[in-house]
């Protein structure tokens, strides 16, 4: 009975785990456009993520932009944020976001179609490297 007990918690566990994902399906490299150069960089270090921008031909130096909350989902993907179940990192000064969202979903009239996400000057897809 004591297994079957510790069972049914580690399932509710995993379980619970399965609709939190993790801003770590971002580390990688971006470009603006499908097959370009990169662009964007998301690293992980000591547990913090990390962005660093391409300028000219160097990287910039990288930035520590902590992961978005339910109110940055909402802002930027309306009231129905939910169904593009986005993860992302949202800069604390400046306009700057990048998300994984769900490939083919819609929010504010704009079907995603590449699954990934930047707020920078404006909104538009980016392509993972």
């Amino acid at each position: 009975m004591r297994y079957r007990g510790g069972l049914l918690a580690c399932i509710a566990i995993v379980v619970a785990g399965c609709g939190s994902a993790s801003p770590d399906a971002l580390v990688g490299e971006y470009a603006i456009q499908a097959n370009g150069p990169p662009e964007v960089k998301v690293t992980k270090m000591g547990g913090k993520y990390l962005v660093s921008l391409r300028q000219g031909g160097d990287w910039s130096q990288a930035e520590e932009v902590p992961r978005c909350d339910d109110k940055h989902y909402a802002d930027l993907f309306g009231s129905d944020w939910r169904g593009v179940q986005p993860v992302g990192l949202c800069a604390t000064s400046g306009p700057f976001a990048i998300f994984k969202v769900t490939r083919g979903t819609r929010a504010r009239g704009r079907t995603f179609q590449t699954g990934y996400y930047m707020v920078f000057m404006g909104g538009f897809e980016i392509h993972r490297l």
